[in-house]
């Protein structure tokens, strides 16, 4: 029986027929030909070179495994349909768009009510392990950017991020979420060529680009609690302030889940960035970036007659630096990024009052600190794009590391939990494209170590607490599975495979591939759910 890597080494080898250029063409191989393309500031897509593209997906997956973090499922199914292009409409303007459907379903779910899983100021978390049910959201992404030309020096920016979506829990104590995102970014470019030499042609001039912008950023996402029909049991959630301690609620008609009303956790942010490219020559390109951002927000309604339980405020830096060396066969990738955010989070102190008419109103006379965060990261990660035909490497090969640190500390007075945790990640990753008679192959295979280290939880004492003080409340079940999921050696094995052709009579190439991954924990601590994951999606999509 003929094996199949003969067959493949066979067909590698084979005449390819006359096509349409668009078999050598990869998407993705295209997106990085320049850091600026990647960049919030839109003015850098008119450093756009390459002909019009864009790529249509839709994958399904399904993730089975003990392996996830808290607020995550052994169950999944998910689907996701994608759109996404670059478009020069003239010689100075380039556009950019993205839309974006995600629909996912969970089964046994319990842990955070929330579906942002960033750094949040504080969180919302079942008390027991007993009320697990289904989890459903759908999420719906449009991006839009375009860049213009104005002079041979100057280029403006503008692009828009929105993000809205719903988010549910169909068993008791059920949650209904909806999200809406947006962001806003205005930006410049400024090229200067060097030297001035009329002799020179423009591949041969070095040049030195400079670009700024300013980005806004709102975020609300609204909570509300509930329960079907009437029920004589008890439903309990943690406002976990840190590392899973906090203060246990009551479900009814008052605090963070009150049924009576809608709760949102609103945040806003302003930010700028600076952009600096050296191009020293056609074949060498270093860029640079920085960007800092400011957020603030809280959760509640800001009004007289209703709570504002919290308010909270942080800080965002970013940093990256990439360089690029590129022949006509091969380009070499070498990017860094840092980033830093710091959250800190205080509870209202409220009392509850009543005006001339009989109305309730609420006055403020002071806030306590209750969460304190910090969560920093840094990558580095090489890719090498070898014998390029076209656009289309023939092999892709990439190795990363990835370092992860995040403190937190929870307050509730006299008490305090400290967590300082973090991991270390690796990864290498290989894909090869074999150019058949009718067609394109890509093999693609990976695999990835992460290790973690820091203690699951510290508990101290800001000063000696009386009698009449208790401990603050926990919730050691989510402790744990996060602190596995995060910390635990583990291991992950990647290997996929695609297929693309030409759709006859048009310009448009189809793709099918088949994706399958294996995550595994070598070790596990109490309360794990399990320490393997497994991950298959399938993917079909053209590219035109």
């Amino acid at each position: 029986m003929i094996s199949l890597s003969l067959i493949i080494y066979h067909l590698s080898f084979s005449p390819v027929r006359a096509q349409d250029s668009l078999l050598l063409r990869d998407y993705q191989f295209v997106k990085q030909q320049s850091s600026w393309l990647t960049s919030l500031n839109a003015a850098g897509l008119t450093k756009y070179q390459s002909a019009n593209i864009a790529e249509a997906e839709a994958q399904f997956g399904i993730g089975r495994g003990g392996l996830v973090n808290f607020n995550e499922s052994s169950k999944t199914q998910t689907l996701n349909v994608a759109i996404e292009s670059f478009y020069r409409v003239s010689p100075s303007t380039v556009f950019y768009g993205r839309i974006c459907y995600d629909n996912f379903t969970g089964r046994d779910m319990a842990g955070s009510a929330f579906m942002q899983q960033s750094l949040l100021p504080f969180d919302i978390v079942e008390d027991s392990v007993t009320n697990t049910g289904k989890k459903h959201r759908d999420t719906y992404q449009l991006t839009g950017a375009v860049g213009c030309q104005l002079t041979k020096a100057i280029a403006l920016g503008a692009r828009v991020d929105y993000t809205s979506a719903n988010y549910a829990k169909y068993k008791d104590l059920r949650h209904k979420n909806k999200l809406m995102d947006f962001s806003a970014t205005i930006g410049f470019l400024s090229t200067f060529n060097v030297p001035r030499n009329a002799t020179l042609s423009m591949r041969e001039r070095s040049s030195f680009n400079v670009g700024a912008h300013y980005r806004y950023h709102r975020s609300t996402e609204s909570l509300t609690f509930s329960t079907y029909g009437k029920s004589d049991k008890v439903y309990k959630s943690l406002i976990n302030y840190g590392p899973f301690i906090g203060q246990v609620e009551q479900f009814g008609s008052y605090g963070y889940t009150d049924k009576s009303r809608e709760m949102p956790l609103f945040d806003e942010s302003h930010g700028a960035g600076l952009q600096v490219e050296a191009v020293p020559s056609a074949s060498v390109s270093i860029f640079a970036s920085a960007a800092y951002d400011h957020r603030k927000g809280y959760y509640g309604r800001k009004s007289p007659y209703t709570i504002t339980y919290t308010n909270h405020k942080g800080d965002r830096l970013s940093l990256m630096a990439s360089l690029r060396y590129h022949t006509e066969k091969a380009q070499h990738i070498l990017d860094a990024t840092y980033s830093s955010e710091q959250l800190r989070n205080n509870g209202n102190s409220h009392r509850e009052l009543q005006n001339e008419a009989g109305s309730n109103y609420y006055e403020y006379y002071g806030d306590i600190k209750t969460g304190d965060k910090l969560l920093r990261q840094t990558t580095i990660a090489y890719t090498a794009h070898l014998s390029i035909n076209g656009e289309l490497p023939t092999w892709t090969l990439q190795a990363g590391m990835n370092i992860m640190n995040r403190r937190q500390t929870g307050y509730l007075y006299p008490y305090l939990r400290r967590q300082d945790i973090g991991n270390v990640g690796f990864t290498i990753s290989a894909t090869r494209n074999f150019l058949l008679q009718r067609g394109l192959l890509s093999v693609h295979a990976a695999f990835g170590y992460q290790k973690g280290h820091g203690e699951p939880f510290e508990d101290a004492t800001l000063a000696t607490p009386s009698d009449k003080q208790t401990p603050p409340d926990e919730m050691p079940v989510w402790l744990w599975r996060e602190y596995q999921y995060l910390v635990a050696a583990q291991y992950a094995a990647k290997a996929g495979v695609k297929y693309a052709f030409m759709l006859p009579g048009t310009k448009i190439k189809a793709h099918a591939g088949i994706q399958l991954e294996h995550q595994k924990a070598n070790e596990t601590y109490q309360y794990s759910n399990g320490k393997d994951h497994t991950q298959i999606t399938a993917a079909v999509g053209c590219t035109f």
